[in-house]
């Protein structure tokens, strides 16, 4: 959502208030279909918050004032979303306070928390969560901790709640977020255990084959990438950033002579997007990396980088790569350790690094000549 006041009334549709059951209305809100909330909402005091919370989404707050009378949480938290909407934060918080005082369910913090976050208030956003918890010890209250702990930067926090939410739930989306976690804790071997378990519900679902491929390749576990890989290309029907993956994790396990052979093949083709044309010249540059061939490498990424917009992922992908090769190209330097060649798999972020990788390419470059020499020049 763009502002915070949107995601709160997302929010209080989704955890349903006080309010007796989910109408059509409000499951309408929640996805995001303002205009058709509103004209399926009654005249109890659910529709007209219905009403209001709709208006407000779609920044009419005078229709959303006249709607945000009566007594009750629901008034209360109207008229923190107003206050939201205005930019009054203190006035939002206040009002969340009356709210929480008038009902014993969670759905008050849980509006707090998105006020908070919305404010960049990340560390406020977790104790609101908490003290939703403290009131309510619903599994999705612990994957919402888990979301707010990863924000946070405090992983192992992150996956504790992970798992409370697992126990009470042992969801698709709650497994699916427990890998996420394990992934960004680079607990790979972990995160393929937990997306194989998500998978015996979901077994032809291209993210999660995707996902798990990823986990493995950064496992080292190429064979089994590369057959998710193609798994995850078969099941989406033909995506092509999926095969562009898989082409990728093909070449990293021992079939670079095949994964060049198509991506120049269907480079040629008339109907490749320009899009995938680019993943598709990273990745023959990249095998050139692979091969050693410095300059050429150098030169190809250069070339790739020029072409994109400024601030493309993959264009700062290459160009973090063509230095890589041009400090390579020098010979100045040790060898940085293998593992920095599997990092242009990285998807997002474009690429990773560990302490170790970024000291040698620190190291590189302190030792490097002041003059950087042409692709095609021979190493110094």
């Amino acid at each position: 959502m763009s502002d915070p006041a949107d995601r709160l009334a997302r929010a209080l549709a989704r955890v349903d208030g006080d309010f007796e059951g989910e109408t059509a209305a409000e499951t309408l809100l929640l996805e995001g279909r303002f205009p058709e909330a509103a004209a399926a909402a009654g005249d109890d005091r659910v529709g007209r918050f219905v009403r209001a919370a709709a208006a407000l989404a779609q920044g009419d707050l005078a229709a959303a004032r006249a709607l945000a009378d009566g007594g009750g949480a629901e008034a209360h938290a109207l008229a923190a979303l107003l206050a939201s909407k205005e930019g009054k934060l203190a006035a939002a918080e206040a009002a969340l306070d009356k709210a929480a005082k008038l009902t014993r369910r969670a759905w008050p913090e849980v509006l707090r928390c998105g006020l908070r976050e919305g404010a960049n208030d990340f560390g406020g956003a977790r104790l609101a969560l908490e003290e939703a918890l403290r009131r309510e010890k619903e599994p999705w209250l612990w994957a919402e901790l888990a979301r707010v702990e990863e924000r946070n930067g405090v992983i192992p926090r992150a996956l504790r709640a992970a798992e409370r939410a697992i126990a009470g739930e042992p969801t698709l989306a709650h497994r699916r977020l427990r890998a996420h976690l394990l992934e960004c804790w680079r607990e790979h071997d972990d995160a393929a255990a937990e997306y194989a378990r998500a998978l015996k519900d979901a077994p032809a679902d291209p993210g999660l084959l995707f996902s798990r491929s990823r986990v493995l390749s950064a496992a080292g576990r190429m064979k089994e990438a590369l057959a998710d890989a193609r798994a995850a290309e078969a099941a989406s029907g033909g995506d092509v950033g999926l095969l562009a993956w898989r082409l990728q994790v093909q070449l990293l396990a021992g079939g670079a002579a095949a994964a060049t052979a198509e991506a120049r093949r269907r480079l040629k083709d008339r109907e490749t997007s320009p899009d995938f044309a680019g993943k598709l010249r990273f990745l023959l540059a990249y095998a050139l990396l692979r091969a050693r061939r410095w300059a050429p490498a150098a030169k190809a990424l250069g070339e790739l980088a020029e072409g994109l917009p400024e601030g493309d992922a993959l264009a700062r992908r290459s160009s973090f790569y063509r230095t890589v090769a041009l400090l390579l190209a020098r010979g100045k330097t040790p060898r940085p350790p293998e593992r920095l060649l599997l990092l242009g798999l990285g998807v997002d972020p474009p690429y990773t690094a560990t302490a170790a990788m970024l000291k040698a390419i620190a190291l590189a470059q302190a030792f490097a000549p002041k003059s950087e020499p042409e692709p095609g020049s021979s190493p110094a």
